[in-house]
């Protein structure tokens, strides 16, 4: 009888999430974020059994790889597979039934940073392989690539789109250590949208390919909450390898505790077995362990050199607010941010979207905001403190104190108002934000995606500010006082924006009862004309008419205002696939009016200006030959005293209206001393108008 010599071979796929064995004396790493380099001493054992006369057998085992990010000493025969992964290899004669394997060594890992990603590139012929669609990586099926397409819609670099990809899945999955036994295909994935790094790891590479990157899934050990674990990430060829940790969130950079173990086109990464002998079945991996040691590491100083700001000193209850982080980053990243309010015997402020994932370029400046709000329930009479703070894996820890005054009440919070110059506009256009104080003493803030700007505001004067925001979307403006008050005003940026409007103009100043004239274009940049409804807008009176654009149709348009106050003028262009609105505003005051009293007293001649209905600018009051000037005076009483000798003089005033029109007085006056009855008719006189003032 002839004997039947037959190879048996089996494999052990490696699940991510299962933990290693460590010595009790092993370092803790508390902030594994921030650890640039490691060294740990490494073992990797096992035990397979199989029933039978194995005469004969070959071990592949996963592996730490041999790269620039980490350097590895092991006493074992080293093979790598076609994509250039290397594997542990073990073989032997006659093994027997149960074949036990150990082998150690020492690896040492550094963190990855990107600081530059080039703005062109080839893709080699061995990188472009991780372009490929797989069984459970379904990159060419239509529901991976739509949604993708989806996400990156508005970003506007090769970085911005992989960021996107990765924010989007980590935001969107559930993590369920559940699914840590499992391995399932990235349509599963976004079916469920649950899973541990395995199932993130797998969805977004599945996105990156449908997108045309090259994309590989990394098996690694990683430190994570509980200490080491099989843990899995991605690396996108983007000129260079860049990592991406989907469900830790480390984009471009990423720490040394990941120590890699391969790269595959694949979800399924296996350990493999392959026996030779006579009647082999049953063929056992009993057990198949990593313990890791670390020996030393050393950590990275996270960023300090950053900016945070809150928008007011002095707040109430019931106020909102804003607190701003200004900062130049150092590589490319995606920063988790979250700003934490203070806990206690009552809630003092709740924060807004507490919990931010910014996209991050180096040299490129960033403002983050977050929003505030004051309980309009705080026990009264109290001073109270309540400290916001700021944790984050890339910035050092910090906090800033809102200071809350319930002793007092805020009796007005509509302290400005603002409006964008449109709500809509094309990517390289500039956006303006205007802000009207209401006659507002105090600090006004803009904080564009980009920047932020304050100023002092002492009257009603206008604010603008412009910008250029340099990404697509939707986006936001926040206008803020340091009183409490905060606005959002949302817009879209778009690329393919063909109907825009362009030169809206309108007087900054209008008379009431003056006829002012608003004019602009509308222009179709588009291969054919556009049937658009164009509704104007004026002081909340609208009328609208149907227009045809071929290439620009002009806007002219008279308008006139019976009362004062800021007025703003909106232009909506509506068809069935088109909703733009862009505003002007106007400021409509009422002609000033002066009266003035002469008063003498011990060689000193006052006049006491008393301006009414709108303030006066470039003023220049003339008494004889002595000359006064000023830049402006407001509405209310002013008083203009130099010494003079008593006699008639000629009084001269002129000025200009807000809206520079020229006026002029001119009067004889006499400087004499008031005697008792004038003293006290103008008393008289003075202390009704301030009672009419009370009720007026």
């Amino acid at each position: 009888m002839r004997l039947v010599f037959v190879l048996f071979a089996a494999f052990l796929i490696i699940i991510p999430n299962a933990y290693a064995a460590s010595s009790m004396e092993e370092m803790v790493l508390k902030d594994p974020a921030s650890v640039k380099e490691l060294t740990v001493d490494m073992e990797i054992y096992g035990t397979i059994t199989a029933d039978g006369n194995p005469t004969w057998i070959g071990i592949n085992l996963t592996i730490p790889q041999d790269d620039e990010h980490q350097d590895v000493s092991m006493d074992m025969q080293r093979i790598k597979d076609a994509s250039g992964t290397e594997f542990g290899y073990i073989e032997k004669e006659n093994p027997g039934s149960s074949f036990s394997y150990s082998f150690s060594g020492t690896v040492t890992s550094r963190a990855t940073y990107i600081t530059s990603i080039p703005s062109s590139y080839t893709i080699p012929d061995d990188v472009m392989v991780y372009t490929q669609a797989t069984e459970n990586i379904q990159s060419e099926n239509p529901r991976i690539k739509e949604t993708a397409e989806f996400i990156v819609k508005d970003a506007n670099d090769d970085f911005e789109k992989i960021a996107k990809l990765a924010t989007w899945v980590n935001d969107q999955l559930e993590y369920d250590l559940s699914y840590s036994s499992k391995n399932y295909d990235a349509i599963t994935v976004l079916d469920v949208k649950r899973g541990v790094c395995a199932e993130y790891t797998t969805l977004f590479t599945a996105f990156a390919r449908s997108l045309g990157y090259p994309t590989r899934f990394v098996s690694a050990w990683a430190y994570g909450k509980y200490g080491w674990e099989r843990h899995a990430y991605a690396e996108v060829y983007l000129g260079k390898w860049v990592p991406v940790d989907v469900l830790w969130m480390e984009i471009g950079y990423l720490d040394a505790t990941h120590i890699r173990f391969g790269y595959y086109l694949d979800n399924k990464v296996k350990n493999s077995v392959n026996f030779r002998g006579y009647n082999i079945n049953n063929i056992r991996w009993d057990t198949d362990e990593t313990s890791l040691e670390i020996k030393d590491y050393s950590s990275r100083e996270k960023q300090d050199d950053y900016e945070l700001v809150k928008s007011g000193e002095n707040l109430m209850a019931g106020d909102d607010g804003v607190v701003m982080l200004k900062f130049t980053p150092k590589d490319y990243r995606v920063a988790t941010l979250d700003l934490e309010p203070c806990t206690g015997e009552f809630v003092i402020a709740t924060v807004e979207e507490k919990n931010k994932k910014v996209i991050l370029r180096p040299g490129e400046e960033e403002t983050v905001y977050w929003r505030f709000s004051i309980s309009d329930t705080l026990p009264r009479n109290f001073l109270l403190t309540c400290p916001l703070t700021l944790n984050s894996k890339s910035f050092a820890i910090s906090s800033i104190d809102l200071e809350v005054d319930t002793t007092k009440t805020r009796s007005d919070r509509n302290q400005f108002s603002a409006n964008l110059r449109s709500s809509m506009i094309k990517f390289g256009q500039t956006q303006i934000v205007y802000v009207y104080p209401d006659n507002y003493q105090g600090t006004i803030g803009v904080i564009t995606p980009e920047d932020y700007r304050r100023w002092n505001s002492i009257g009603s004067e206008e604010l603008r500010y412009q910008f250029t925001p340099k990404s697509l979307g939707d986006q936001n403006v926040i206008v803020f006082s340091s009183d409490g008050q905060v606005e959002t005003l949302d817009y879209s940026v778009k690329s393919d924006v063909y109907i825009y409007m362009e030169n809206i103009k309108a007087p900054g100043y209008l008379k009431t009862g003056e006829t002012g004239k608003l004019t602009g274009d509308v222009i179709n940049a588009g291969p054919v004309p556009k049937s658009l409804k164009m509704t104007i807008g004026v002081d909340g009176q609208q009328s609208s008419e149907n227009i045809l654009v071929d290439k620009k149709h002009t806007i002219s348009r008279d308008f006139s205002f019976a009362s004062g106050g800021v007025k703003e003028i909106t232009i909506n262009l509506k068809s069935s696939d088109i909703d733009i609105t862009q505003s002007a505003v106007v400021n409509v005051f009422i002609e000033p009016e002066i009266s003035y009293d002469v008063l003498y007293s011990e060689g000193t001649g006052k006049i006491v200006l008393n301006v009414k209905n709108s303030e006066l600018k470039n003023v220049t009051v003339k008494i004889g030959n002595q000359e006064f000037e000023y830049d402006q005076i407001k509405k209310g009483k002013y008083e203009i005293s130099a010494p003079i000798e008593k006699g008639k003089y000629v009084l001269e005033i002129t000025y200009r209206d807000v809206a520079g029109n020229p006026y002029k007085a001119s009067e004889e006056i006499e400087f004499a001393e008031e005697d008792f009855f004038a003293m006290l008719n103008r008393m008289i006189n003075d202390l009704i108008e301030a009672i009419m003032g009370l009720f007026g």
